[in-house]
């Protein structure tokens, strides 16, 4: 029993099949083809042991053992004459299970007539006719030459399957004309180039590595395969531990190997681990989604709105910067990995000791400012998303930066609860509310506001006076509320300028990534590209196909952007109970009914007192009271006559619409909530919005 060993050796062979295929006519290679072509010969080596006076001695077959594997093989002697012959016998099932795996597992096909033949004899074993398949005396000159069924499998061949036979104990070797060279490539680094943009920074970003000691930019490299849609995203680049191959043209073609062949042209191939190329295919790929293909000869142009994705895919590499960009990448690297940044010291003039986090909050957000990027704080509800806010504006009014006012767009249920917490919080900055019909008389005031407060309707009816305004901060409280990209207030307060943006959101996604889309395509426009663009490259993998790798992309390109804490997160820093007033304010025909109902009680209530007295008038006292609180929950609560029957058909609750809005938060966040109310009959309107809204109660 003698080592055996498979051999693979990489060749060129003349680009037509052997006589087998042809019936013996040699034919030229069509016009535009090359003479010759990559191919792959197989040996089979056996190795005789050494023995006195002699050397270990290996002997190659160039086809597989036939019906009889006794040979008789001339060992030479130390001068080089044959001194012994030796006989032992080949393993011809270890040989044919050779050709069974190059053609059924590597995919190769024959090329000369002696692969034809061995692909027979693999059959013939199948079939139990081994004994029949004698190799035939006009094929013992031969070799055993197969090519890839399809050539462009030699990148994947000599970058995976290859290297995979070569640790399993199988040699490899390589013809001097063979036409690919492989390379290694190490020693990473990035360079952001800053050069000049309309309205925010852009960058060229260069990858360079080291290649037997030159240097090689690889993203025009990268680009060129990614625009020719060589690398995409597919098995070979999700293997963490696996490698891909580069094609790395060259200067100028070297002279063609051997005089008076028709040598093939040769190409090198860089070798990349896919930890590291894959990342940056799958985000130039996404630059190209947004900006388009840079011009040839070009680095890539990206915009600072990529510097947290960059910084992911960037991690262990060195980056070539500048000093600003390089602190900056820094933060953006401790929000990434949740270390954080320095805590900003909140100013004397908030009346409020804020929390921990909320400190973490105020800080990120004042990053997101000096950094010109805009971003969603999607911290629970009750959490003081509206109080963090507010001490940011105080920061920016200390520093004299709120030279401009901030807008604040808010459901029409939290007009009075921003009202009520920014005197309680920040009573020196000025608030201007935008509500009510007689609010244009108010128009004239934007401009001394520190803030201006308004609803999402009003912001869309308001729209052509709001777009006049430059604004310092333009902030959407529930944001959700502008998740359908197409709305109304989607379009419109999309087309307000601002030089910062942020959203405040306990769910930025409720019910698919589209929504997520709408808030980013806010506060950091280009970001995600364009939308239908989003739906193919990350929407679309993630929802149908559960894509875990553009899954992965998207959370690292957003993370920065998105400050998302949790009630069970802070939990520690939280006091046993969290208390929230909520002040709604009536509005429209509920409010008109109110103003009805409390005239006619006041006139009823003066004329009971003046005929009986005030001590004997309780229960018109309380009747009254009675009908002013169920206007004030729903006005269908109301034993209405005929002169307010038309305003309780009509009307709305301002308290349920409040109401509507928290409880798909509330649900989102994984609550269990308790809706009290003295009135039974409310519970009977609130049962069906339930049903309306699929939220399971008791």
């Amino acid at each position: 029993d003698l080592a055996f060993q498979p051999v693979l050796r990489l060749i060129t062979s003349p680009n037509m099949p052997s006589e087998m295929w042809l019936e013996g006519h040699q034919r030229p290679p069509p016009a535009g083809q090359p003479a010759r072509q990559a191919a792959l010969q197989v040996l089979f080596r056996y190795r005789l042991p050494a023995a006195p006076k002699m050397a270990a001695y290996d002997v190659d077959f160039h086809f597989p053992a036939g019906a009889s594997d006794g040979v008789f093989v001339e060992r030479p002697g130390p001068t080089g004459r044959s001194s012994s012959l030796t006989r032992f016998r080949r393993d011809a099932s270890k040989e044919v299970a050779v050709i069974e795996r190059i053609f059924n597992q590597l995919h190769f096909r024959p090329w000369s007539r002696v692969a034809g033949w061995a692909l027979e004899r693999m059959a013939a074993l199948k079939a139990g006719l081994l004994q029949s398949s004698q190799l035939p005396p006009a094929l013992q000159d031969g070799k055993l030459i197969l090519v890839p069924v399809s050539r462009d499998q030699w990148p994947q061949l000599l970058s995976d399957d290859l290297p995979a036979l070569q640790t399993e104990g199988w040699a490899i070797e390589r013809d001097a004309d063979f036409p690919y060279e492989m390379f290694d490539a190490d020693d990473f680094e990035i360079s952001l180039g800053d050069e000049l943009g309309t309205g925010q920074s852009w960058f060229r970003v260069g990858l360079k590595v080291t290649v037997s000691g030159q240097p090689v930019d690889l993203v025009p490299l990268l680009v060129g395969l990614v625009q020719a849609g060589w690398l995409t995203v597919e098995e070979a680049l999700r293997d963490p531990q696996g490698e891909v191959l580069i094609p790395w043209p060259y200067d100028a073609e070297p002279a063609a190997a051997g005089a008076g062949r028709l040598a093939l042209k040769r190409e090198r191939l860089l070798r990349l681990p896919v930890s590291r190329v894959a990342p940056l295919v799958a985000w130039l790929r996404g630059i190209f989604m947004q900006h388009g293909e840079s011009p040839e000869g070009e680095l890539p142009r990206v915009s600072r709105y990529e510097l947290g994705a960059l910084e992911s895919i960037s991690a262990g590499l060195r980056v070539a910067a500048s000093p600003s960009v390089t602190a900056l990448l820094e933060q953006l690297r401790e929000i990434r990995t949740g270390q954080g940044l320095p805590r900003l010291e909140v100013s004397p003039n908030v009346n409020a000791q804020l929390r921990p986090y909320q400190l973490d909050g105020v800080s990120w957000m004042d990053f997101l400012r000096k950094s010109q990027f805009g971003g969603i704080l999607a911290d629970d509800m009750g959490l003081g998303k509206t109080l963090q806010t507010l001490a940011l504006l105080q920061g920016e009014l200390d520093a004299g930066r709120l030279d401009l006012p901030s807008l604040v767009v808010v459901p029409t249920s939290l007009l009075g609860n921003w009202q009520a917490e920014a005197q309680r919080f920040t009573p020196q900055l000025r608030l201007l509310v935008l509500h009510g019909k007689q609010r244009a008389h108010k128009f004239t005031e934007i401009a001394k506001a520190h803030i201006v407060v308004t609803s999402y309707p009003l912001a869309v009816r308001d729209a052509g006076v709001l777009a006049a305004v430059q604004w310092h901060y333009l902030i959407l409280d529930e944001a959700q509320r502008i998740k359908n990209s197409r709305s109304q207030a989607a379009v419109a307060l999309k087309s307000l300028q601002a030089r910062h943006r942020l959203c405040l959101s306990g769910t930025p996604i409720e019910n698919h990534l589209g929504e997520l889309w709408s808030l980013m395509d806010f506060v950091s426009p280009g970001l995600l590209g364009q939308e239908t663009q989003f739906r193919e490259y990350y929407r679309s993998p993630i929802e149908k196909r559960q894509d875990t790798a553009q899954a992965g992309s998207l959370a690292r390109r957003v993370r920065p952007f998105i400050l998302r804490r949790t009630k069970h997160e802070v939990a520690r820093e939280l006091p046993e109970k969290v208390e929230s007033l909520l002040r709604v304010e009536l509005d429209g025909t509920q409010r008109d009914l109110y103003e009805t109902v409390r005239a006619t009680m006041d006139k009823k209530l003066r004329e009971a007192i003046a005929q009986q007295g005030l001590a004997r008038s309780h229960i018109v006292v309380l009747d009254a009271l009675l009908k002013l609180r169920q206007v004030c929950c729903d006005p269908r609560l109301l034993k209405s006559n005929d002169a307010t029957r038309d305003m309780t058909d009509a009307s709305a609750s301002a308290k349920l619409e409040l109401l509507l809005d928290l409880l798909p938060t509330l649900v989102e966040d994984g609550r269990r909530i308790l809706v009290f109310s003295q009135f039974t009959e409310m519970l009977a309107l609130i049962e069906p919005e339930l049903k309306r809204l699929k939220i399971d109660y008791l």
